[in-house]
């Protein structure tokens, strides 16, 4: 019981306290996201969800591993017969999500834990909560909207041009689709532009 006293006097985690640092490689990591995802496809929902609720436990500090049994749950609440249980599976992968946001340090796993949430706060009918999030942080002007330009002319500055490449092919087809899914937001707002002339 002194342990929670003695992280919170040096401002840290139990887990630091105690040098206790379980983490998962990668391929660990996408190893049991399908392995869940399979037996959520074949075993009973409560079994499953109770097994990854333990691994959540198991796997306290290992934030990419959080991160996808969020996705997981986010993947398959609906599946549960049972509306109540539905909203308290949101309302765990908000916890658990706010977790990883006050405790993770990579900023790539923050930033999709974030949009993870706004997803999760539509799916609870909460929209002024996705605006209060993303409202600044989709700033079209702000300079991190640019990152993979800038990231681009780094490799291309650096020598071999087939990273810059890779890089561009896949945010010009990333940004193309996000194209074709604005415009048809845009019609659902502006339906009278949608009107034959």
């Amino acid at each position: 019981t002194i342990l929670p006293r003695l992280a919170s006097f040096f401002d840290t985690t139990i887990d630091d306290l105690i040098g206790y640092t379980p983490q998962l490689s990668k391929e660990q990591i996408q190893k049991l996201f399908i392995e869940f995802t399979v037996a959520f496809a074949e075993k009973p929902f409560e079994e499953v969800l109770a097994a990854t609720r333990r691994e959540v436990k198991r796997y306290y500090s290992c934030y990419p591993y959080l991160f996808q049994i969020c996705v997981l749950w986010l993947n398959h609440f609906v599946l549960s017969a049972n509306a109540d249980i539905q909203t308290d599976i949101l309302h765990d992968i908000l916890k658990l999500s706010n977790h990883i946001l006050t405790n993770c340090k990579d900023v790539g796993i923050c930033s999709d834990t974030i949009s993870m949430q706004s997803l999760v706060h539509l799916q609870l009918g909460r929209p002024q909560d996705v605006i209060g999030t993303l409202g600044e942080l989709s700033n079209p002007y702000r300079p991190k909207n640019q990152n993979y330009l800038l990231l681009t002319q780094a490799y291309i500055m650096t020598g071999p041009t087939d990273q810059a490449e890779r890089l561009m092919q896949i945010s010009m087809y990333y940004y193309a689709l996000s194209f074709v899914a604005s415009c048809g937001l845009y019609l659902t707002i502006c339906p009278a532009d949608a009107a034959p002339c």
